[in-house]
Parts: C-alpha cells; sequence; structure tokens
C-alpha cells in the first residue's frame, strides 16, 4: 500500500513539472498585444471595406488579413510583441504602407490612416509615431527579455525584482513572499508522497 502511494505522489509530482514547463509555450492572451485604428480618405470620410494587412517586420509574415468596417475601423488581436507594418489598399487611393507600429504586451496600439486619391500601383509609406500608453486599456505591460536578465545589477537574486521595472508598478517583493508558492507546493507534494506509517 506504502509503495502504490509513493508511485502515485511521483507521478503527480512529474505532471505538475511538466504541465509547469510546458504552460509558456502556448501563447496567451495576457503576452500578446493589438493594433487598431480608423481609415479614412483626405477629406476625413471613413473607407469601408479596405483591405488591411499586418506583417511582423522581423520575420516578414503576414500575421492578419482583415477588411475595415462599416465605420472605416479595423483590429488586430493577439499579437506577439514586436515591430509590425500595416498596409492598407482600397479602390481609387494609393497603397498605404506604415512601418514601425510596435506593439506590447496587454497593449492596444492605435494606428489611423488617411488614404491619398491616386492608383492602386502608387504607394505611400509613413513611419509610425508613438501613441499614449494605455489609451485603449488601462492595464499596460512590458516584456522582460534575456538582455536585461543578464546584464543588469539586480540587489537581489530574486526574479520577481524585475517586476518593479515595469511602468505602473510600486514596491518590492521580498523573498519570502516569492518562495511562498513554492514552499506551499512542495509540502503538499510531500505529504502525498510521504509514506505512511500505521499506528500501533
Amino acid at each position: 500500500m506504502t509503495t502504490k502511494r509513493n508511485v502515485l505522489g511521483l507521478a503527480i509530482g512529474a505532471a505538475l513539472i511538466i504541465v509547469f514547463f510546458m504552460t509558456p509555450a502556448f501563447p496567451q492572451g495576457t503576452e500578446t498585444g493589438g493594433i487598431t485604428g480608423v481609415v479614412k480618405d483626405p477629406q476625413g470620410a471613413t473607407v469601408p471595406g479596405a483591405k488591411v494587412e499586418i506583417y511582423n517586420e522581423r520575420t516578414g509574415t503576414l500575421e492578419r488579413g482583415l477588411t475595415t468596417q462599416s465605420d472605416g475601423t479595423y483590429t488586430a488581436t493577439l499579437l506577439r510583441p514586436g515591430s509590425y507594418r500595416v498596409e492598407i489598399t482600397a479602390a481609387s487611393f494609393k497603397r498605404y504602407r506604415a512601418v514601425s507600429v510596435q506593439v506590447r504586451i496587454t497593449e492596444t496600439t492605435r494606428h489611423d490612416a488617411i488614404l491619398q486619391l491616386g492608383e492602386f500601383t502608387q504607394s505611400v509609406e509613413v513611419e509610425a509615431t508613438p501613441t499614449l500608453i494605455g489609451t485603449e486599456n488601462a492595464t499596460t505591460g512590458q516584456p522582460i527579455d534575456s538582455h536585461t536578465l543578464t546584464s543588469l545589477p539586480l540587489a537581489s537574486p530574486n526574479y520577481l525584482f524585475l517586476l518593479t521595472l515595469s511602468a505602473g508598478t510600486a514596491g518590492e517583493p521580498s523573498a519570502r513572499t516569492a518562495s511562498a508558492g513554492w514552499a506551499s507546493g512542495i509540502r503538499s507534494w510531500r505529504r502525498w508522497s510521504a509514506p505512511q506509517v500505521p499506528s500501533r
């Protein structure tokens, strides 16, 4: 009976470890951002039915293809953080191309476009200007890359101190707080796997 309980405890522990390490591999809403905007003509009238294509500038791949709504708006969600190129085409207008449109975690970047009258074969290229953070959503986020992890002199080995680098955060998590969750999980696993000695 004790052997079976030990095996069961080890199996549960192994499953939890696998789930913990594999979870970040799946895209999640909290790890992505978006781009939204409205397309207008030179007179300020909205342009419905315009074709909007969003390309990842690092890979060159097409990430989203959509058309503007009846009010000229478009929205692309679940985009990974990075730099994007937005191309817009419509009948009787020049091709519109915006480069360096930045997407950040949990934020929706607003990029409005004004199309110019002309042939489809002609194009107009603009460089996106940064928009105010949080104009579409009060929630903000900030990626922490490997360069940040290795180059910054941290006052503590506790990686949760990196969270204080993000905009809008305050306070410093203690090492005790950081380890509380892990300690609780380890104690629970030990209770599962510990052999039960029958009372006499």
